[in-house]
């Protein structure tokens, strides 16, 4: 993977979320091929835990590409520096820019990153940022979902409820 984000776009804003140990290059990436306009992004109250030896990567960068960076959190694996950015190396850098002025670099105290529950705790430094707990019981697909699909797959189009039921077993 490049990124655990992958901006592309115009006016797009990505906003409260967690990105947490992967392995990729960087937390968040924006680019700009071709004719294809990539500005005006917002990244905004995200937690970017353990996810790249790089905050951003921006390929073509231009001074129009983020509208505001700012109240994230980063975390890197065990005793790496930051390089926050492909255009900034340092967090002063990319903050003379006017980005992350309110970010900071600090463990967001998750309930067990370990076991892979990442919900904030009470006294995480995400909160003081305005990021906003996570509700995982509302991602992912509900239970109506599959009903959708399964008169697409001719083996279960007579019996749907077998298909929903099979997979949420799983």
């Amino acid at each position: 993977l490049t990124s655990a984000f992958m901006i592309k776009g115009v006016d797009n804003h990505l906003t409260n979320n967690v990105a947490a140990n992967n392995a990729c290059l960087a937390g968040m990436n924006t680019f700009e091929m071709a004719d294809e306009l990539n500005r005006r992004i917002v990244f905004a109250r995200n937690v970017i835990y353990s996810s790249g030896v790089t905050i951003y990567t921006h390929t073509n960068w231009s001074e129009e590409r983020i509208a505001e960076a700012d109240y994230n959190l980063f975390y890197l694996r065990e005793g790496m520096n930051p390089k926050i950015s492909s255009n900034a190396p340092s967090l002063e850098g990319w903050r003379a820019q006017g980005y992350d002025l309110h970010s900071q670099i600090a463990d967001p105290l998750f309930v067990d990153a370990e076991g892979r529950d990442y919900r904030l705790r009470p006294d995480s430094p995400a909160r003081a940022l305005g990021i906003e707990a996570i509700r995982f019981a509302d991602i992912g697909l509900s239970t109506g979902v599959l009903s959708l699909l399964v008169p697409l797959i001719p083996e279960h189009s007579d019996r749907p409820w077998e298909m929903e039921a099979e997979f949420l077993a799983r």
